[in-house]
């Protein structure tokens, strides 16, 4: 029912007679309820009416409207005849009766006189609910009466739109009067004569969310769903459109494309105005997440997987694709690559329109080894990052091995010549097989007799300018007086040992390899601590004054007395270790002195927790100027500078208490004992603590 009301309407109270009635309930502004009575009964709406009042009101605006009047509260009025009013501002006439369904026959038969007030002329069709594109908008007009007199006092307006949801009154000439229908729940529309061939389109006969078709004319200017569709289903060309939510963008179908498949795109939904029985929605038979196919040609301007599988899709001579979401790039392959190998690489997933039996994924090496390379691969320019050196020989059928170092990002390739050769220590590498080599062995360099990994021997000399092991290694060779070597990987450095410490005791440091060209066959065992400082020094940007900042790759060493220290040197350089390195056991586990060795040094600050050294100088309570000096006595029980005459053995050294001499048919030779440890002379070995000596000299330890 159509009333327009600008009152409240205040409910009247009555007796309810016994037995309910019902009433048809429409307007003639459907076929089906004329002014001259219900067509067909059967498919008319009806209402209760408890009151047993039915009425057929005449309006001004020309329609006949049928119903029960306690819909209006008027339930005191007769149960029969005509009368004006109430809300007689916009109707002309009520007339009751009061028998079930008695209001299916013409106003005039309940008495209406049909009577219009002058001026105003009726409409002869309502569709609510509805409207027509293309209409004129009427500025200044929001209400639906003045819209409505407006236009019937207009010679030209013969239909208009008013629209609830904006209160928009839009006009329609004879061009567009007669137009067809489109739905829109906030308007109705109002036609002055009957247009017998309009026919009102509400629906799609086939959508498919989260589908589209390529190939659509976009239409510009059209951002919403509701103009998308209402547009298309006015056009007499457009057979299916596509609504994209991610851009808010419509395309439109003729007939040429409105059948063809439907590819997934999730920010899509696909609307046809027929149904297409053969429509099938193309999939992919086969997805490998972390793989992909060597080969494939690059599409250029596509950069979302959803655009690259729709097109893939829609090509006939797309057979498989790569999309790689680290760079967001498309690789699309034929027929003659689609079922070529997988390879392994993260950031990419393959899709496959069909199955490939015989397809296989490389995607493993089947032995690491961290700490090792293999002397002879191929540098592989250009690749910079383990991930794409890894990737590149599995894809490669010649790379077997491949060794990646991390001190300068380089990749080197071994083939099957190479790929089981020695495997040889650098921090530094990590070697990747993808054989297994059962007669591989950690190779000893031509011309040393001795290799031992993650340890050094204190007391070398700094080979400045050397900073690659071939060059240290080949150096030594080549100089008689050198008969042991130090390569430190962490901050590439070579040192050299001579006779006199070549043999000396070994020192636990990961970041070190110690290379002997003699056999030392007195060498004394290190001994071990499950307490450690960090060993290093601010002029490696590992070990900077601030603190460590990569404690995986900073050097340790073992610290039985559980001291270690930050020191700052007057070379304007930060020192990390631990204080048995100077014979320094009996300081306090915290605070800062100064001395011994104040000549260079300004400056040393104690922590006692394990690797508590790794923070800035000043956190330690480091500052410039010495609030203590360490005590640098000597006390030695007995010492031995001469083997003349001893019998062969250990003595204690006359040089420091961290050292000691060896004895062997009149010759002497001088060793160290591992850092942190001093000589006990009646124990014969090197300790925390000795009873026979106490002793603090400075060692050339740095390296």
């Amino acid at each position: 029912m159509k009333l327009f009301i600008s009152c409240v309407l205040v409910i009247l109270q009555s007796t309810v007679v016994s037995g309910q009635i019902s009433c048809y309930s429409c307007n003639s502004g459907w076929n089906l309820c004329p002014d001259t009575g219900i067509t067909a009964t059967t498919l008319a709406s009806t209402t209760s009416c408890p009151s047993q009042r039915c009425y057929v009101r005449q309006d001004k605006d020309g329609f006949t409207y049928r119903g029960c009047a306690d819909e209006f509260g008027l339930t005191s009025l007769p149960t029969s005849g005509c009368l004006s009013g109430p809300f007689s501002d916009s109707v002309v006439q009520w007339c009751f009766c009061s028998t079930s369904l008695c209001n299916s026959v013409a106003f005039t038969a309940l008495g209406g006189t049909g009577t219009i007030a002058t001026g105003t002329i009726g409409y002869a069709q309502t569709s609510p609910g509805q409207h027509i594109l293309g209409g004129t908008l009427q500025s200044g007009i929001t209400s639906l009466s003045l819209c409505l007199t407006t236009c019937t006092a207009s010679t030209t307006c013969l239909a208009l739109d008013y629209n609830s949801a904006d209160n928009s009154c839009w006009f329609h000439t004879s061009t567009t009067a007669c137009s067809t229908l489109v739905t829109k729940a906030s308007c109705t529309n109002y036609r002055k004569s009957l247009c017998s061939t309009t026919v009102a389109t509400t629906s799609f006969a086939q959508t498919s969310p989260g589908q589209h078709i390529i190939g659509g004319a976009l239409q510009s200017g059209i951002t919403t769903l509701a103009l998308c569709q209402s547009t298309c289903l006015a056009t007499t060309t457009c057979q299916a459109l596509d609504f994209n939510t991610a851009d808010n963008s419509c395309w439109f179908h003729t007939s040429t494309t409105a059948c063809n498949t439907l590819v997934a795109k999730a920010s899509c939904t696909n609307y046809r105005r027929s149904t297409c029985t053969a429509t099938t929605t193309a999939s992919f038979a086969q997805t490998s997440t972390g793989q992909h196919i060597l080969g494939g040609t690059f599409q250029s301007g596509i950069t979302t997987l959803a655009l690259c599988q729709s097109t893939c899709l829609a090509s006939a001579t797309c057979q498989a694709l790569d999309f790689n979401s680290a760079d967001n790039s498309c690789w699309f392959h034929t027929s003659t690559t689609a079922c070529n190998t997988l390879v392994t690489k993260a950031s990419c997933t393959n899709y496959r329109k069909s199955t490939c039996t015989t397809t296989t994924t490389t995607g493993s090496f089947v032995l690491t080894s961290s700490g090792r390379h293999i002397l002879g691969g191929t540098l592989q320019s250009g690749i910079t990052t383990l991930a794409l050196c890894q990737f590149t020989c599995l894809a490669t059928t010649t790379c077997q091995a491949l060794d990646f170092n991390s001190a300068d990002n380089s990749c080197w390739f071994h083939t099957s010549t190479t790929a089981c050769n020695t495997l040889v220590a650098k921090v530094s590498c990590t070697n990747y097989r993808r054989l297994t080599c059962t007669t591989t062995t950690t190779a000893v360099p031509t011309g040393y007799i001795s290799q031992t990994t993650g340890s050094h021997i204190a007391g070398g000399t700094l080979q400045s300018g050397i900073t690659t092991l071939a060059t240290c290694l080949a150096t030594c060779l080549a100089q008689p007086t050198c008969q042991a070597v130090d390569f430190n990987f962490a901050n590439p450095s070579c040192w050299f040992h001579s006779s006199t410490t070549a043999c000396s005791s070994l020192i636990t440091k990961a970041s070190c390899t110690n290379y002997r060209r003699v056999t030392c066959t007195a060498a004394v065992p290190i001994v071990s601590t499950t307490f450690s400082c960090y060993s290093c020094n601010s002029g490696w940007n590992v070990c900077a004054d601030t603190g460590i900042t990569s404690v995986s790759l900073a050097g340790t060493t073992a610290c039985p007395s559980q001291r270690c220290y930050v020191r700052r040197d007057k070379d304007g350089l930060t020192y990390r270790g631990c204080a048995d390195e100077f014979g320094l056991t009996n300081v306090a586990t915290s605070g800062c002195v100064a001395g011994p060795f104040s000549d260079s040094v300004v400056q040393w600050c104690f922590c006692s927790t394990s690797l508590c050294n790794n923070v800035a100088f000043t956190s330690l309570g480091g500052t410039s100027a010495a609030v203590a000096t360490i005590s640098a006595t000597t006390s030695v029980t007995s010492c031995v500078s001469s083997c003349t005459g001893l019998a062969d053995g250990f003595y204690q050294s006359c040089v420091s208490c961290t050292q000691f001499v060896g004895c062997s048919g009149g010759a002497i030779s001088t060793q160290n004992c591992p850092a942190g440890l001093v000589w006990d002379n009646s124990l014969k070995v090197c300790t925390t603590v000795s009873s026979t000596c106490t002793l603090t000299s400075r060692l050339n330890y740095w390296k």
